[in-house]
Formats: structure tokens, sequence, C-alpha cells
């Protein structure tokens, strides 16, 4: 998590017109019950001077389902620190809806099971666009996960999906090349 900070601090130090740069953590169910995570991450952001806004701090579906009040309660603590939830690989867990609204997430990720068959018709454009019409009618945004051709992101854009990611975009870069991608401003 402080490598994180860190990264997306020297980035926007480094592009300070790309302060819209957001760093996506996955918090594993151990981090997640650590009685010190809240303080700790408190003090990370202060140190590393990093905007909460650009840290989005990713739980699978499956971490969330388990043991409800506490876990909506540790999930306001942290978005009361004013860090970005997203919920991960949405659609291979067993997250009940009639839970799902309480929850204080900001996004709903698309798992990338739906996503590489997408621009088939076999009914996962169905169940797409119905996770789209369900987090839109939640508040939250969608990132379709798991991109990896032109014709998966046109699609998905036709169903007005508002965010991805995959190969498609880029392989998992090292900080170095990272920075040499964030240099080239690419639009997608």
């Amino acid at each position: 998590m402080e490598e994180a900070c860190r990264q997306v601090a020297g980035w926007h130090d480094r592009f300070p017109k790309d302060r819209h740069i957001s760093m996506n953590v996955n918090l594993s169910r151990k981090q997640f019950v650590q009685g010190d995570l809240i303080g700790r991450l408190r003090d990370i952001l202060t140190e590393t001077r990093v905007d909460p806004r650009v840290l989005r701090l990713e739980v699978s579906e499956g971490l969330i389902t388990s043991n409800s009040e506490s876990t909506v309660a540790r999930l306001r603590q942290l978005k009361d620190l004013g860090v970005r939830l997203h919920i991960d690989d949405f659609g291979t867990g067993s997250a009940s809806l009639s839970y799902l609204h309480r929850l204080p997430t900001d996004t709903i990720k698309i798992d990338r099971s739906f996503v590489s068959r997408v621009d088939a018709e076999n009914g996962r454009v169905g169940i797409i666009r119905t996770i789209i019409s369900l987090a839109r009618s939640l508040g939250m945004q969608v990132t379709a996960e798991g991109l990896e051709t032109a014709s998966q992101l046109a699609r998905l854009r036709e169903l007005e999906c508002e965010s991805g990611q995959g190969y498609y975009f880029s392989k998992p870069l090292t900080p170095r090349a990272a920075d040499e991608l964030i240099a080239r401003h690419p639009h997608w």
C-alpha cells in the first residue's frame, strides 16, 4: 500500500497536468481484517501526501459477502478516509442484491470471464448490460476487466461501460515503463 501511494505521488509530481492518475490496489482478506488497517492507511496517505480519492481499493466479491455487518462497517471506515472502493471480479461470487445496495462502494468491476466473450453473441452481452444497469441504479460506475481486443472495447462502449482495463491497453509495466506510457498521453 505504501509503495503504491509513493508511486502515484511520484507520477503526480512528474506529470502535474495528470492529477487524475489513480492507483488500484487489491486488498486481500488478510489485510481487510487487520485491526490497524484504517490507522495505517491514514498514516500512509498523510506521509505520501496522496489525495485519497486517487487510491482505489479493490475488494473481491467473495470478501464482501462474508460477515456482512463487520464488512460494511469496515468498508465505511475506508470510505470515510476518502478512498474509492471497487468490487473486483463481479459476477463470479454470490453477492446478494439485497446486500449489495448497502455497500459504500464506487465501482463494480465486471469479471473478465464475461468480458472475454462480449463480442460473441452468446448471452454475455445480456449479462454485462444487466450488470451495468444494476451498477447505475446503485449509483456506481462500471469497469470491464480483461479487455484484449478493439472489438471488445467497441462493444463495451456501445453498452456504455465507463472504463476498462486489460492487455488491450497495456501489459503490466515496471514503474519506468509506466512513466513512458503516461508521458505519451495515450487515448483509447
